[in-house]
């Protein structure tokens, strides 16, 4: 990846597959990056539960978070949607 300046919220992003001995067929590069943001969350999410178990404090403020997220209009409690979603929506392809 690339960021061209720092003042810009942009980011150059390459994904490159291949095939290999587990996955005869290459993946696309849009379905490769969706499996790495969603194995990327998944992982957050695990460490955030590890870390809300131990600092009870943290679970509280994420709350809070998500609370004002869902007065902004960024996050569907009801739903279940927030981030999660966002990258499901996305499709890279319309971006290039």
């Amino acid at each position: 990846y690339s960021v061209p300046h720092p003042s810009e919220p942009v980011m150059h992003l390459r994904v490159q597959t291949q095939s290999n001995k587990h996955r005869p067929e290459a993946p696309t590069a849009s379905d490769a990056l969706k499996e790495a943001c969603q194995t990327l969350y998944d992982q957050c999410d695990f460490v955030l539960e590890q870390l809300e178990e131990l600092l009870p404090e943290v679970k509280d403020d994420r709350i809070r978070m998500e609370e004002l997220m869902a007065e902004e209009g960024y996050y569907d409690e009801e739903a279940g949607e927030g981030d999660e979603a966002m990258v499901e929506d996305y499709d890279a392809d319309e971006a290039i």
